[in-house]
């Protein structure tokens, strides 16, 4: 698995919390991509923007299937799927962590949830994390004040509880 793939898988893995930002700067997070256009969240209202159009001091420069150019009040800031971005945003030092497949062919490590070191399988095309009720517990969540909602697991649809975690961590990621 590449540096990049990791580095998105884990953008869609964490549940971030709310970011400490200035009132004037926009919220954004990069939803999908298209060639000159791109779907937003900015301050929480999803809005498809093509190239030249802005909403809220964001501003879609130019966007293609992997990357959008966002100008964002003054400062030029490209990204990919899935990125969380403010005015603030810097491009973060690239970070290297390779899971190796056991002998099941699964990727297993040790992450720290919340500060909490939990033994966790990898799923390369999962969307969030996923707890049992012991685990989550045990870390002094309180998942059953979540919302609750569908989702699809091997064994057929069930109904899961979203949490927000305070951190997620796997290999200094």
């Amino acid at each position: 698995m590449s540096a990049t793939r990791r580095a998105k898988l884990f953008l869609w893995l964490i549940l971030a919390g709310p970011a400490c930002l200035q009132a004037a700067e926009p919220n954004v997070r990069i939803e999908a991509l298209f060639k000159g256009m791109a779907v937003l969240t900015i301050d929480g209202q999803r809005m498809t923007l093509r190239a030249g159009e802005g909403f809220a001091g964001v501003t879609l420069i130019r966007a293609d299937a992997n990357e959008a150019t966002l100008q964002i009040n003054d400062q030029t800031i490209s990204a990919g799927i899935s990125e969380h971005i403010t005015a603030a945003y810097e491009v973060a030092e690239a970070v290297t962590f390779t899971i190796p497949r056991d002998e099941f062919n699964q990727y297993q490590t040790t992450a720290l949830i919340n500060g909490r070191a939990i033994r966790v399988l990898v799923d390369t095309g999962a969307s969030f994390i996923a707890l049992n009720g012991r685990e989550a517990a045990a870390m002094g969540l309180d998942y059953l004040s979540g919302t609750t909602t569908p989702v699809q697991t091997a064994s057929g649809m069930t109904q899961a509880f979203l949490v927000n975690l305070e951190s997620v961590s796997v290999g200094g990621i």
